[in-house]
């Protein structure tokens, strides 16, 4: 019954374009928000269906668009093709919707590795007049420094002060992981200085974006200074950051020191993940030490941690190098 009422309202809406207002008791503002509701619930809306629903002559107000963009974009199965034409649509309302709808489907896209899409549709809304606001500099630095275009990125940066904004420490952390995608560390490192001398309180997340960034480029010593830093500031290490820094430390051959750093994690009431247990494992094999590598997986399984694929694969090779060629059999039937 209920799909029946849907698609007779939709043929109606569709072949007779009634003007929904107060003043039709038979198709009113709130049935015409149920049925769009239910369209969008659906999971099956499609653009060319969006695109009539939403001709202008049906609104009394730009809201009821602004809603429907809201809701598709936080829907989760918003695609490409319908981000951009609901895009290219909202250029054309007149009076123009507001900034929200344009930096909503430009997350969307971002979101959905259109990099090289966003910054034509930020120049479009620009020609139309559409002021930016800091929510859309933010997704524009982002595409960037996802494309490896960090430069780019502080360009922008440098327009939101001659736009009357002050960038905060969200764009500050996605152009340090710009600059540590492009393997800029003296860079990454002087911004991440420059920023708390100028008075930025650094996050969880600006410290997660120096350990990893740090590590990965082979500077696990000044990695680990930061965590001393953090420890004695107001921001505590969580999970993240140990894991990436007990990575760091395997691979750079300090195994005793990451063996330390993970006690005290634990010590510190932070508990450890697959990860972090694969990471340690890793380590203790690479310097011959089967039977440490066999008594952390049973520490991990004893703690409620399941080890993965990785981890069988380390155990395995693990045993196999210890010449326990059957009990690396059994692991890998339980692999299977």
């Amino acid at each position: 019954m209920k799909k029946l009422f849907e698609r007779s309202v939709a043929a109606v809406v569709m072949k007779k374009k009634i003007k929904v207002s107060t003043s039709n008791p038979q198709f009113t503002i709130a049935h015409f928000e149920q049925f769009v509701r239910e369209r969008i619930k659906s999971g099956n809306l499609g653009i060319e269906e969006a695109k009539d629903l939403f001709d202008y002559s049906f609104f009394d107000s730009i809201p009821h668009f602004e809603y429907f963009v809201r809701d598709r974009c936080k829907s989760g199965n918003l695609g490409i093709e319908e981000a951009k034409g609901l895009f290219g649509y909202a250029i054309q309302m007149r009076p123009l919707p507001s900034i929200y709808p344009f930096n909503q489907l430009l997350g969307v896209l971002n979101k959905l590795n259109e990099y090289s899409t966003v910054f034509p549709l930020f120049k479009t809304m620009e020609s139309e007049g559409i002021r930016p606001n800091l929510i859309t500099f933010s997704i524009l630095i982002n595409c960037f420094c996802l494309m490896g275009k960090v430069d780019f990125g502080f360009a922008v940066a440098g327009n939101i002060f001659k736009s009357g904004f002050e960038p905060n420490i969200v764009i500050f952390n996605t152009l340090l992981k710009g600059l540590f995608k492009e393997n800029r560390v003296k860079d990454a490192i002087q911004l991440f200085y420059k920023i708390t001398e100028i008075g930025y309180t650094c996050t969880d997340v600006t410290y997660g974006t120096m350990v990893d960034g740090l590590c990965k480029t082979g500077n696990v010593d000044q990695a680990f200074k930061l965590l001393q830093d953090m420890k004695n500031g107001n921001c505590k290490p969580d999970i993240v950051i140990y894991s990436a820094l007990i990575d760091g430390l395997c691979k750079d051959n300090q195994i005793p020191k990451a063996l330390n750093l993970f006690e005290e994690m634990i010590c510190k009431g932070v508990v450890p993940n697959v990860f972090t247990y694969n990471c340690i494992i890793h380590g203790v094999c690479s310097l011959g030490m089967w039977k440490d590598a066999e008594c952390y997986v049973n520490k991990m399984v004893n703690s409620g941690v399941t080890p993965n694929i990785v981890t069988f694969n380390l155990v395995i090779d693990a045993l196999c190098k210890d010449g326990r060629t059957e009990k690396a059999q059994t692991h890998s039937r339980h692999r299977s």
